[in-house]
């Protein structure tokens, strides 16, 4: 899946993060978020992505 970055700032946000994912929850983006600024970068966005995909196949 392509980094979804809508704004162009290097980081997604949790809007920009569920455009992309569906159905995603705001507890599985902060998960991800390792540091804690609100934002994913690009590996965490890559770890969220992993997850949501296996979490989300069978539905």
């Amino acid at each position: 899946m392509p980094f979804p970055d809508g704004d162009d700032d290097g980081y997604v946000d949790f809007d920009e993060a569920r455009r992309s994912l569906f159905n995603l929850r705001r507890v599985d983006f902060e998960k991800y978020d390792l540091d804690g600024d609100g934002v994913l970068d690009r590996g965490e966005f890559a770890g969220l992505n992993d997850f949501h995909m296996l979490t989300t196949r069978d539905r």
